[in-house]
């Protein structure tokens, strides 16, 4: 990489080279898995089963007409293979299920063949009045999956937020080494003049010391800040998922944006699009979940379970399958609480109670999160206008150097007030990166907390693709 790079792009390149964004995008990956499969689970399903051959060799204890019982060694072999499809009923908490089957045993003490045949079957259980697992199983789904695009967003924003300071990590110390390596050459010329100025009693002693003192502190810091820069484009470098071997090379200082942001819009943004909402949603439904399973157990429920199907056996397999007789069941079961010490009403009124706290706890954090969404706002607005005057700092400072300069030159101000405005020229610099550095930061912040595009007027929720 040999061209300039600004902020900006080098945020691209980390959303689409990073290892942050690989774990991220993955994370995205496994929670749309985890939602196919249970969206799956809402479908038809077929399967295949059976046992090939079971074999059985032992002695039974075979009850007599008399009344007696005699140990018999058996030697037998069952085998079976069977069809089923199975349609769960959501809306009801049931199942309804069709299938075929087919079953033979060998028994080898007698060398006789039985085959047992079911050419077709099905069933249906429903649950009476009970709780419905599969109904409140999707709707936590939908949630999960809801969240998980809210969480990949923020995470990318997140990752914007780190490239940023990283970015200006690497350009601060980047002008900071330069500075310094500008100043030791700055100082070692006004060094020799000092010397010169000295040598024919124009400047005291103690005035070429501090001369002296400045240029080899200049030195030093040239040292210290080249192993900060190495350091910062390092772990930018990292960041952006390049390699060692690329070079960075950075361009001018972005410029702000100036966006005129609508207070409520970012609130109401923040409210329908934040990973935080949804998960006190998910936290909401959940203690309802558990309300609702408390509030069932009290009272009596039970189970439909019903079945119809044709079956026969003969020592033939086409015999099995001829003339097959009518096979029906159908049971009811239930559960009556009768008298548990006020176990039940005492759950009940357990999950009640900590549903009523979840209500409230999502209340006053969505609440919180507007209060949020507002300081978000202002700092952005402050820093907004504060860069501007920060750039003005730094210019004043520049030029109040540059006549500080001229004027040791000629031998107007003595070196102390010339280190005061080098000093001072340093630290405008420095403010004015930082300042802009902390201005985009609270963009991208901004961006996080909404999850909208205040630029292009759009959410920032997207369906990922997977690199």
């Amino acid at each position: 990489m040999n061209a300039k790079l600004d902020l900006l792009q080098a945020i691209d390149i980390a959303k689409d080279r990073s290892l942050k964004t690989k774990e991220i995008t993955y994370n995205y990956e496994g929670s749309k898995y985890t939602f196919k499969a249970a969206r799956s689970s809402l479908y038809t399903s077929f399967s295949l089963n059976g046992n090939l051959p079971g074999l059985n060799r032992q002695i039974n204890p075979v009850m007599q007409p008399n009344g007696t019982i005699l140990f018999i060694p058996t030697s037998q072999a069952i085998s079976n293979v069977g069809l089923m499809i199975n349609q769960p009923i959501p809306v009801l908490g049931g199942n309804f299920w069709l299938g075929s089957s087919l079953g033979r045993i060998d028994l080898f003490n007698t060398n006789s063949v039985y085959w047992n045949a079911s050419p077709v079957f099905f069933g249906l259980s429903l649950p009476l009045g009970s709780y419905n697992p599969a109904k409140w199983n999707w709707k936590n789904a939908k949630l999960n999956y809801k969240q998980s695009h809210s969480n990949y967003a923020e995470s990318i924003e997140q990752l914007s937020i780190d490239v940023t300071n990283s970015y200006f990590d690497f350009y601060i110390a980047k002008i900071q080494y330069e500075n310094a390596a500008t100043n030791v050459s700055i100082n070692d010329s006004i060094y020799q003049i000092s010397l010169g100025r000295y040598n024919v009693g124009k400047i005291a002693e103690n005035e070429l010391l501090q001369v002296e003192l400045s240029r080899i502190n200049a030195q030093q810091s040239v040292a210290r800040l080249e192993v900060q820069k190495e350091i910062a484009e390092q772990r930018l470098k990292l960041l952006m998922g390049l390699n060692d071997n690329e070079t960075i090379i950075l361009d001018t200082l972005p410029t702000i944006k100036n966006l005129i942001i609508d207070m409520d819009k970012a609130v109401n943004e923040a409210r329908e699009n934040s990973g935080s909402i949804v998960q006190n949603q998910i936290d909401l439904q959940q203690n309802l979940i558990n309300m609702k399973q408390t509030s069932r157990a009290r009272f009596p429920d039970g189970t439909l379970t019903a079945t119809f199907g044709l079956n026969q056996s003969a020592s033939t397999i086409g015999g099995s399958y001829s003339n097959p007789l009518n096979s029906q069941t159908a049971t009811i079961g239930f559960s009556i609480p009768l008298f548990q010490f006020g176990y039940a009403q005492s759950n009940y009124k357990l999950s009640k109670a900590y549903y009523d706290a979840s209500v409230a706890r999502t209340d006053y954090l969505t609440k919180n999160l507007g209060i949020d969404v507002q300081q978000v706002v202002l700092e952005y607005l402050t820093y907004q206008d504060a860069v501007g005057t920060a750039k003005i700092g730094y210019e004043i400072a520049l030029k109040r150097y540059d006549v500080s300069k001229n004027r040791f030159l000629i031998g107007k101000i003595d070196i102390t007030n010339l280190t005061i405005a080098q000093g001072e020229k340093d630290n405008a610099l420095i403010n004015y990166m930082n300042t802009l550095r902390t201005y985009w930061v609270a963009y991208f912040r901004l961006r996080k907390i909404t999850l909208y595009d205040f630029e292009k007027n759009e959410k920032l929720i997207v369906i990922p693709t997977k690199n």
